[in-house]
């Protein structure tokens, strides 16, 4: 989980004058430049599909960059810019929050999930093909408005209904033409943001297995002297005492005090007792 508070991966990268430079700026420049190279290699009739995700390709091909390539492959448009800017503004908003390393696990997480959605589909028998940064974009916005769900924008409305309004909106544009397959891919993008924010914020824990442990060995414990008397710990070997007094704390972290019986709590006071005179001693 995170623990970025005030650590060094939280500030930028460097500057450009009195710009900082952030992972999340180099984010952004890299999908322009992506964009750009989109155009030209398109305007020269290069066949690009080689870099979009094609689950057949990834998986029996070994074309294993484009797990990382298609979001590369964009156009230009208005709304492209926005595109642009969330990846940026909410980019950076994460990345000062949880920290650069969290910040670049988050960005591999939105390129893994969409791919592995789609190759679910694949491995149904339809097949589909991946290629924008749309879903990266959008994910950070979700991962932001996780982290700030009450902060306002444009004073009046909160990031979290913003966000809830947003997937909304986009799910509804795959309802006309039945696209399914990229509505999936799409909600399987928001969730890992979501969820893998919250995780990082320490609000989910990840299950913990318990492996049985050997019971202890049972042994003959002598009894008790009477109140106010010591010498049955005056008598044991040292070694022994701190053996039955671990036994009994362990115990008392797995089950709680109440699980003392009245002997095993005179036990542990008469040890207790015995410990104070040793030290004045």
């Amino acid at each position: 989980m995170a623990d970025s508070t005030g650590k060094s991966d939280t500030l930028p990268l460097t500057w450009l004058g009195k710009m900082p430079v952030y992972a999340a700026s180099i984010l952004a420049a890299v999908l322009v430049a992506g964009m750009i190279a989109t155009v030209m290699l398109t305007s020269a009739r290069v066949d690009i599909s080689v870099i979009a995700f094609d689950p057949q390709a990834f998986w029996k091909k070994a074309h294993l960059w484009q797990l990382f390539t298609h979001p590369l492959i964009d156009y230009p448009s208005f709304f492209y810019l926005f595109g642009i800017l969330f990846a940026y503004w909410f980019g950076v908003g994460v990345e000062t929050y949880l920290g650069r390393r969290i910040f670049l696990q988050l960005v591999f997480l939105l390129c893994l999930v969409p791919t592995l959605t789609a190759s679910a589909w694949w491995l149904g028998g339809h097949s589909i093909s991946l290629a924008g940064a749309s879903n990266l974009s959008i994910g950070l916005f979700i991962a932001y408005a996780t982290l700030y769900p009450n902060a306002e924008l444009w004073n009046w409305i909160t990031m979290k209904w913003l966000a809830f309004a947003g997937i909304v909106l986009n799910s509804l544009m795959y309802f006309p033409d039945h696209r399914w397959d990229l509505l999936t891919v799409f909600l399987s993008a928001c969730a890992a943001a979501h969820f893998y924010t919250r995780f990082e914020q320490g609000h989910w824990a990840l299950p913990r297995l318990r492996w049985p442990r050997r019971k202890p060995a049972l042994r003959i414990v002598p009894r008790p002297p009477a109140r106010g008397q010591s010498a049955v710990f005056d008598d044991q070997p040292e070694d022994g005492l701190d053996s039955e007094v671990d036994a009994l704390l362990e115990k008392i972290a797995r089950n709680g005090l109440a699980s003392l019986s009245a002997k095993e709590r005179a036990r542990l006071e008469q040890a207790r007792e015995h410990l104070l005179k040793k030290e004045r001693k």
